[in-house]
């Protein structure tokens, strides 16, 4: 569950770097097909990125200094009772809270696919050149889904209907459909951060400022073309497909932008460094496997594809815990309280294995936590490239006074 939402956390920051990237140096550029796919590659290296695991190891051969670990979330044991409230479930609360919003937006966003699906079955089909079309009886802008084509069912001057049409054939042919749906998901999956919202937007207004750019290209009368974009500006539109008259304000002044120059695509190639960036902090020493002595052949890691899991989860663990764990008397009387940090290893075979105080408070607390920990059942070993591992890891319990 934490680890789920800590994955959300570096998507987000993932994303926020490649949309600062993408806002300082190319989104003032008429780069239009380079930007779209820096955007693409943005959006899914945040999602990728985050889960890559590169190893670095190293040995402990007279590093005993070093002690690297995967940490678990604190458990609190208070001192007037004898069960005690972990910090944990705030864990829940925001897991929960994430999977109820993000569901209602999946849940729009299928809706958004069915009315469209109702509109296709609706819509009369009529040919022109050998190609088909579709004619809605509502007031809406002309638009695309993949390689459907929607127009409004009205009296359109035949060289105005060419030009609409041409526009939105330059979005089919470009499979902007694609990126629509692609960022649509990865709003929804991570609603809470603006960026997701602002980064889709992005990725809609370059591929509008690219079949823009084509049409005047094909010849296409820039004044007459401004108007049209306006003219159609008013009318209803759809957020899972590529609308004519989306952008307004923006594509108007694209229209007449200086063209980039040749030598601005050089900037792309910054996306080498911010590569690296990401990947040396998403993959920093913490995710290296140490040797536990220089005679075994066994290694323990810090993080494996698939952690260590307690029989029935993080909560039945810290039931058990809260269940077992007392507040020694001389810890009582003497005012301690604090953290101590129980180093283990849950080996191959889901063993609790070499569990030992790596930071205590005195007062008998320090023996009853290792004694808890001892005393744990086998947990689900940890799993790396399909294979079972063993697994460094650290619980923080928290003696607290009241």
């Amino acid at each position: 569950m934490s680890e789920f939402l800590f994955y959300l956390v570096k998507c987000s920051i993932c994303l926020i770097l490649f949309y600062a990237f993408y806002s300082i140096l190319l989104k003032k550029d008429t780069n239009y097909r380079w930007n779209r796919g820096f955007l693409l590659f943005g959006g899914l290296c945040s999602l990728i990125l985050p889960l890559a695991n590169i190893a670095y190891p190293f040995s402990n051969a007279g590093s005993d200094n070093i002690s690297l670990s995967y940490y678990l979330n604190p458990i609190v044991l208070n001192s007037n009772s004898g069960v005690s409230a972990s910090d944990y479930d705030y864990i829940s609360i925001i897991f929960y809270g994430y999977l109820i919003i993000g569901a209602a937006l999946l849940l729009k966003f299928f809706a958004g696919l069915f009315n469209l699906t109702l509109l296709i079955t609706k819509s009369k089909i009529v040919s022109k050149e050998g190609k088909k079309y579709y004619l809605i009886e509502k007031e809406v802008s002309p638009f695309s889904f993949f390689k459907m084509i929607f127009l409004p069912n009205d009296e359109i001057d035949n060289s105005l209907l060419d030009r609409i049409i041409k526009h939105e054939q330059i979005h089919a042919k470009k499979n902007h459909s694609v990126d629509v749906l692609f960022f649509e998901l990865i709003k929804i999956i991570l609603w809470f951060n603006p960026f997701a919202w602002l980064y889709r937007k992005e990725v809609e207004a370059q591929n509008e400022f690219a079949a823009d750019d084509e049409m005047l290209q094909n010849g296409y009368d820039i004044s007459e073309y401004k108007h049209e974009i306006f003219d159609f500006s008013l009318l209803q539109s759809n957020s899972l497909t590529n609308n004519f008259n989306s952008l307004l304000k923006r594509r108007l002044k694209m229209l007449t932008s200086k063209k980039s120059s040749g030598l601005s695509k050089s900037k792309f190639l910054l996306t080498i460094p911010l590569l690296f960036l990401l990947i040396f902090a998403f993959n920093n020493p913490n995710n290296a496997k140490n040797i536990i002595t220089g005679k075994s052949a066994d290694s323990v890691y810090t993080t494996a594809d698939q952690m260590p899991e307690y029989p029935g989860g993080q909560s039945q663990m810290y039931n058990f815990i809260l269940k077992n764990l007392g507040y020694p008397m001389i810890a009582k009387k003497a005012g301690i309280q604090g953290k101590v940090f129980v180093e283990f290893v849950v080996n191959k075979n889901g063993k609790i294995q070499n569990a030992k105080v790596k930071t205590g408070i005195g007062g008998g607390c320090d023996e009853e936590a290792l004694r808890v920990v001892k005393a744990m059942p086998k947990w689900i070993p940890g799993k790396h490239n399909g294979k079972n591992v063993a697994v460094k890891i650290t619980l923080p319990i928290m003696f607290k006074l009241q």
